[in-house]
């Protein structure tokens, strides 16, 4: 068995952790565009809301 293959008792990170990783992972690279389209995104969402809610 190779040292790179998981063995039958290899613990696996909790799902929480990957996600968690991949997310900082994903703002770190995150240019000023990304961000603002990401801003705007939400406060459509947000808009919509408040005109369905009205």
């Amino acid at each position: 068995m190779s040292v790179m293959e998981p063995c039958v008792g290899a613990v696996r990170p909790a799902p929480e952790n990957a996600v968690r990783r991949v997310l900082e992972s994903a703002i770190e690279g995150a240019t000023s565009v990304d961000l603002e389209a990401a801003f705007t995104w939400v406060a459509e969402g947000r808009l919509a809301d408040d005109l369905v809610a009205d």
